[in-house]
């Protein structure tokens, strides 16, 4: 049991040291959210985890932080997919 908490105690470090990075670089984020309102943006992975990797922090950061700024950039077309 304590490995598992371990794991996630950990996963929760690395999604905050990740939002850390994106808040620091808003143009990225910025041009995914703009090319997002025009098409279908896929964000792609290498990890064999298909829950816990850099697309679906990045999936998870780009939502939360639309939501919370009460911006519509996400109501156009591309909605971010993860295959």
């Amino acid at each position: 049991m304590l490995l598992v908490g371990n794991f996630f105690k950990g996963l929760n470090c690395y999604k905050e040291r990740y939002s850390s990075e994106l808040q620091k670089n808003p143009e990225a984020v910025n041009k995914l959210l703009d090319l997002a309102q025009k098409q279908q943006v896929t964000l792609l992975f290498a990890a064999k985890d298909t829950e816990y990797n850099h697309a679906v922090a990045i999936r998870e950061y780009i939502i939360s932080k639309e939501k919370n700024e009460n911006n519509d950039r996400l109501s156009g077309p591309g909605i971010f997919q993860i295959p």
